[in-house]
């Protein structure tokens, strides 16, 4: 390669949102570091969503990694900046509290490279840190990231582990940046009834910490509940974003399946019964932050 001419594009780029702590930023590159693909096929871009700045100065940034910063508040906006920023064909995503299994970038490569039709690859969130004698834990573990039916039900992938082609971007556009929680789905949605194609990829795998309280839990389900309050005044009559509000969903049938066949999750009969509390409570914690947000409540981030 002479002076003057630029360096090859790279195959994929991962795009990591981050806002808050540094050190799990950087066990995410540290992970990302130990793929088993030559670091010349892919980049790595941190997006940077503080107010100001902050990453750029405290990470140790090695070959094919970058810091873009993003100051607009939400995931959705600083992945934007990142889409904006690569120069990958494919465009990888990931969470800055998730780890990458180190065949995670060769896995969807792969499922690319044998399914020409496809445009958009999901794989599997593994939790960790599943304790039996944490009730939260077991929740997660029954009911947190069912990869397999957002992708083949919902017709969506959770951005901790999503990949796309370039050319989904520059068809349907980027993400939803006025969402603050809930912009996977509706990007999702909106490629997939644009005609492209989502599948799933169980060789792609990234690893995320279950949450260990179940004042963690609540504290997801009110943040989720702010995107899905927005999009469902987009998409719901007036009468019918009423009844969403005053009828929040019960995992009435899962926890019922879960209860009668408690091992098929893992769980005692005792621990299954705790998760099915858990669910009830969670359901009241989405009714009250759903009416909240009626009355002029902001959405939490």
């Amino acid at each position: 390669m002479s002076v003057n001419e630029a360096p090859a594009a790279p195959q994929i780029s991962v795009i990591i949102p981050a806002y808050g702590e540094v050190d799990s930023v950087r066990h995410t590159l540290a992970a990302l570091a130990r793929q088993d693909l030559d670091p010349e096929c892919f980049e790595v871009i941190v997006c940077d969503n503080n107010p100001r700045p902050v990453y750029a100065a405290a990470l140790n940034l090695g070959p094919g990694q970058q810091v873009v910063h993003e100051s607009t508040p939400g995931s959705y906006a600083a992945r934007n900046a990142g889409v904006a920023a690569a120069r990958g064909d494919l465009l990888a995503f990931t969470d800055a509290d998730c780890r990458p299994a180190k065949s995670w970038l060769r896995a969807l490569l792969t499922g690319f490279g044998q399914q020409a039709s496809v445009d958009i690859l999901g794989g599997p969130v593994v939790l960790t840190d599943i304790a039996t004698t944490k009730p939260a834990t077991l929740y997660e573990a029954a009911f947190a990231f069912d990869q397999n039916h957002s992708i083949g039900t919902l017709h969506y992938s959770v951005t901790a582990n999503m990949a796309a082609r370039r050319r989904v971007f520059a068809a349907v556009g980027g993400f939803d940046s006025t969402l603050k929680s809930g912009g996977d789905l509706e990007w999702g949605r909106r490629a997939w009834r644009a005609g492209f194609v989502i599948d799933y990829c169980p060789a792609a795998r990234v690893f995320h910490p279950a949450r260990q309280t179940v004042a963690q839990l609540a504290s997801k389900r009110r943040r989720i509940q702010g995107g899905l309050n927005q999009m469902s005044r987009r998409w719901r009559t007036p009468w019918q974003h009423l009844v969403w509000i005053v009828l929040p969903e019960f995992q009435l049938r899962s926890c019922l399946r879960l209860i009668a066949r408690p091992a098929l999750k893992g769980l005692s009969r005792s621990g299954a019964l705790q998760v099915s509390a858990i669910a009830l409570w969670l359901a009241i914690v989405t009714w009250l932050e759903r009416v909240r947000l009626q009355v002029g409540g902001d959405a939490i981030r």
